[in-house]
């Protein structure tokens, strides 16, 4: 298994782990929802994947979204990951 792989599904795992202590109480859920509202594009598998490697993030954005809004990323921060969707383009075959 390649090293991108396995990282993809250590955090896969962290994230359905969470998922799980936020379904057993009410009160936390509701603290989860209020974090998830900070993101403004993020999936629930994504804010619960940065939940679960940065706890209490919040301005999370790529490094491009960073530089052009005119922050620095400070020397020695580590990215926080997330799951990129794979977009394909798509046609219908008349002739099929």
């Amino acid at each position: 298994m390649s090293k991108h792989t396995t990282m993809i599904d250590t955090l896969t795992k962290k994230m359905n782990e969470r998922l799980k202590d936020y379904r057993t109480n009410p009160k936390d859920e509701l603290e989860l929802l209020n974090y998830i509202r900070t993101f403004y594009k993020y999936s629930l598998k994504n804010a619960l994947l940065i939940e679960s490697q940065y706890e209490g993030a919040i301005g999370v954005a790529s490094y491009k979204e960073h530089k052009e809004k005119g922050y620095h990323v400070q020397k020695g921060q580590t990215a926080i990951r997330v799951l990129a969707p794979k977009l394909q383009d798509m046609f219908i075959d008349e002739k099929r």
